[in-house]
This record gives structure tokens, sequence and C-alpha cells, in this order.
């Protein structure tokens, strides 16, 4: 087990579609992730390209090695573009990502928690 990860946490607002996210790690996939969930993954020595690809969007983020970099997946309510902004403080999640669906409470103090994250 090394010590450079990236911690990716999905978007929490919900649409009338929840695409998930596919990812890949220097071209090779890696796994996805859906509305509020966490991928985890191990960075390879010297760095590399994450690409984030959802229906016709897609965006790519270079992670450093030696370190654990967290980054904040959301779409733009302006343009619709798929954004991923670094988390200086993770959202505290009420669940763990593999329960069943959340309530309503918990997807409200998942919300809040992010908000916070991103000011």
């Amino acid at each position: 087990m090394s010590d450079s990860k990236v911690v990716i946490y999905s978007y929490a607002k919900w649409f009338l579609v929840n695409p998930h996210v596919e990812v890949c790690l220097n071209g090779m996939p890696a796994g996805s992730v859906k509305r509020m969930g966490v991928l985890t993954l191990d960075v390879p020595t010297g760095g590399g390209e994450l690409l984030f690809r959802s229906t016709m969007r897609k965006r790519s983020v270079r992670v450093p090695s030696g370190q654990v970099t967290q980054l904040q997946l959301s779409w733009s309510s302006v343009t619709g573009a798929l954004l991923a902004k670094p988390v200086l403080t993770p959202p505290k999640l009420s669940r763990a990502p593999t329960s069943p669906a959340p309530t309503l409470n918990e997807r409200a103090s998942y919300r809040r928690a992010v908000v916070r994250a991103a000011r």
C-alpha cells in the first residue's frame, strides 16, 4: 500500500438523471463513482493523469505522487460542465458508501458538508 492516493468525492446535487462518472488513471479504466459516492485510488510513482467521463462531458486532472489528494466532483449549473476541485477538508458522510439509499436527512447533511468544504 502506498502513501500516494487520490480520494474522489462524487457530486451531491440531485438531478432528473444522475449519471455515473467513469474514472480513468493514466488512460486505463480505474472505476466509476455515482452520486454521493466515494472512490479511492492509488497513484503510481511520478504522479498520474485522472480523466473523468460522464455522458458527453469530461474533465482531466493531474495528480501528484507522494501525498493524499482529495477531489470533489460537481456539475456547473451554468454550463453543465463536469468540475473536479481540490478539497481541503473532506465532506463528512453520515453513511457508508455501500449502504442502501440515503434518507432525506442524510442527503441534506451530506449537501451541507460539501457546501462547507467548497467555501
